[in-house]
């Protein structure tokens, strides 16, 4: 009974905003139409304001005669002029006029609902069978858009979660298709909460590292397993790409939960033929940077450089391996990849403070020689008793010692702190073999890594 009253709840919010919106909004965004000329409302109907009643849809009104039938909404036949809504959360109050925020179209927002959202036009939210959860603007709403196993949205923010409720061994995918034209890339942050990855052979001897075998999320040729929280990658999303795929497979007599969100972001124009078409600029006319900025709405503060696995923009957060797992790990094998940051045309330095680092070295059994540079790395690659797992970070030098190296491995940075200044990007290179050292195995297991940074 107490779901079903929380279910009418949701229902009425959700409705609630769709009526406010047909009467706030007036005529469809332009950019909305631009971008999605197939828009048809929420209703399935080309007018916003005429889907709003009568319609068998939706939420499953059929035959509606006007606000005040509806059951649940007593009060509301003075509509324009509704009563105050206090008690939502999220609302302003609404007296005959309203007081609405003023988030940016395309910005991140969370009003009603406890999922991520995005400003947008209320044509624009339909179009992507989103949700509507509160208003950004006089003219936008926040949308939420979440797929279910094997769904499929255009929508320039994504939430995908789920649990053990797909048949075992039968991938779940989701499709996330091209938002606009101008879309470069994808930042996928996600969690997981998956069985750890399978080590071949037995625990007790070296081998072939651990890998994500019967349960694991798949994003572009990666698969990730084992316990990761709020991580992130980015997908580079060309010219040419139509869609990307997101799958989830599930062994036998597991328990795992994830929950992935998809941003698509958005990058200017490269070319002068770009700003022209983005512009509507004739030829031999100047380009109009006030319509650009009007026009269009790009990610340039999220975009990642080129090549980079992960990006963090801020000055100043934590990086750690995939299915740290609490410091447990083991991180997954296989991976060269590079973690990059913002570099500030202020710069000074990047100081980076290790809580844990626990990685392998070339060779083992030298517990007494400094882990790093030479004894990080072997030429002759991955063998039984040489790994090749380290950091590369250039111009660095840990502040207790007053060590420089390039490379660093074994357990040399735990508990110490880098201060690093190359001339060039600011980025630390992963490089993690295909071979692993048990827990209980050698004086060097390979299990995990978390490390603060600090941008000066």
């Amino acid at each position: 009974m107490l779901k079903s009253v929380e279910t009418r709840q949701n229902l009425t919010v959700s409705l609630i905003l769709i009526i406010l919106a047909g009467a706030v909004f007036g005529e469809e965004d332009a950019e909305s139409s631009r971008r999605l000329p197939n828009a048809n409302g929420f209703f399935g109907v080309n007018n916003w304001r005429n889907g709003l009643f009568g319609y068998p849809g939706w939420f499953g009104f059929s035959n509606s005669t006007g606000i005040g039938s509806m059951p649940g909404f007593p009060g509301m036949t003075g509509f324009p002029g509704m009563p105050s809504f206090s008690g939502m959360p999220g609302f302003l109050r609404f007296h005959g006029s309203a007081n609405y925020p003023n988030q940016p179209l395309y910005s991140e927002c969370n009003v009603l609902l406890n999922t991520p959202g995005t400003c947008m036009p209320p044509s624009e939210c339909a179009s992507v069978s989103g949700m509507p959860s509160g208003f950004c603007s006089k003219k936008t709403l926040c949308c939420a858009v979440s797929l279910q196993c094997g769904g499929s949205s255009s929508a320039k923010k994504i939430v995908i979660q789920g649990s053990v409720s797909i048949p075992s061994q039968t991938p779940c995918t989701y499709t996330v298709n091209r938002f606009s034209s101008h879309v470069c890339q994808l930042r996928v942050d996600f969690s997981t909460n998956m069985p750890q990855p399978t080590v071949i052979p037995p625990a007790s001897v070296p081998g072939t590292m651990p890998y994500c075998g019967t349960s694991y999320l798949s994003i572009g040729e990666m698969r990730f397993c084992g316990i990761n929280t709020n991580q992130h990658i980015y997908l580079p999303f060309g010219q040419k790409t139509i869609s990307e795929t997101i799958s989830v497979l599930i062994g036998s007599n597991n328990n795992a939960n994830w929950r992935v969100i998809v941003t698509q972001l958005e990058c200017p124009p490269d070319t002068t033929e770009e700003f022209k078409q983005l512009t509507h600029t004739s030829p031999g006319q100047i380009l109009d940077i006030n319509k650009l900025i009007h026009k269009q709405h790009f990610d340039t503060d999220l975009i990642a450089p080129n090549g980079c696995l992960q990006y963090f923009p801020n000055r100043t957060g934590v990086f750690e391996s995939f299915n740290y797992n609490a410091g447990a790990g083991p991180y997954l094998p296989g991976m060269k990849y590079a973690i990059c940051f913002d570099r500030p045309a202020t710069f000074s330095n990047i100081q980076f403070s290790a809580e844990r680092f626990n990685m392998s070295r070339a060779d083992p059994s030298y517990i007494d020689v400094p882990m790093t540079d030479a004894e990080c790395i072997d030429e002759r690659g991955d063998t039984l008793v040489h790994h090749n797992d380290h950091f590369l970070i250039p111009y660095s030098t840990i502040l207790q010692t007053g060590d420089s190296a390039t490379r660093y491995c074994g357990d040399i940075l735990e508990g110490q702190n880098l201060i690093a200044n190359p001339p060039g990007p600011l980025e630390v290179l992963v490089n993690i073999g295909t071979l692993y050292y048990p827990l209980n195995f050698g004086p060097r297991p390979q299990r995990a890594f978390r490390v603060s940074y600090s941008i000066q």
